[in-house]
């Protein structure tokens, strides 16, 4: 695997984080479900324009998973510059947050003239993720730390990958993944921001992501 940085385990593990109020409320863990798991698929292309009046950017399809535990809340409107957002939450009382996906507008073209063009284009996209995405989506939050990126593959795609880590007052310790996704044949891309409320989604470290709800969402992208 070709690396950007690194992703440290020990890192994602040690920081520590002060009682929260929810800590009182836990129960629910995603990794102990064992009901069914189904997936809604959603389809992002003219239709969709044609439907609600969004312009699409690059066409593209994922799968979302769903379980009796959890509800889904898709929002394709959503604010801070998204293009659409998906929220997991517990279906029971006191409803908490569990995860999010959202996944954004990004350009991301090829230089021609490099000596690589597509490691050129990947190592941009990293430059893009640490200097631009992670300060934004951390802002406002403590204790926001990078742990590491590399380049990956997501269903098919050389994508880049960020993590990290950031307190949320409201919730406690957070897990971050922004994801690049490169088109093949087009400048005109998306990025994806995944938070994780790490309380209720005890990952082991960062390639655990992949486990998660989003992480199993995002294994599903594919452009059109």
């Amino acid at each position: 695997m070709r690396m950007l940085g690194t992703l440290c385990v020990a890192a994602f593990l040690m920081i520590p984080v002060g009682s929260t109020a929810q800590d009182a409320t836990v129960e629910f863990n995603l990794f102990s479900y064992e009901g069914l798991v189904v997936s809604k698929h959603f389809t992002f292309d003219a239709d969709y324009t044609e439907r609600f009046g969004i312009a699409v950017p690059a066409d593209f399809e994922i799968d979302l998973p769903q379980r009796d535990d959890v509800d889904l809340i898709a929002d394709g409107q959503p604010g801070g510059g998204a293009f659409v957002k998906f929220t997991y939450a517990t279906a029971s009382e006191p409803r908490q947050f569990v995860e999010n996906m959202q996944i954004v507008r990004g350009s991301f073209p090829v230089d021609p003239n490099a000596e690589n063009p597509e490691m050129a284009r990947l190592q941009s996209m990293d430059a893009a993720l640490r200097n631009h995405a992670f300060p934004a989506a951390v802002q406002g939050f403590t204790d926001a730390q990078i742990i590491g990126s590399r380049v990956t593959g997501i269903n098919g795609i050389d994508a880049v990958e960020l993590v990290g880590t950031y307190v949320d007052p409201s919730i406690g310790l957070m897990g971050l993944r922004i994801v690049g996704l490169p088109h093949p044949n087009q400048a005109e891309s998306y990025f994806v921001v995944i938070n994780v409320n790490l309380t209720l989604v005890p990952l082991a470290g960062p390639e655990a992501f992949a486990e998660s709800l989003t992480g199993q969402a995002l294994s599903s992208f594919a452009y059109r």
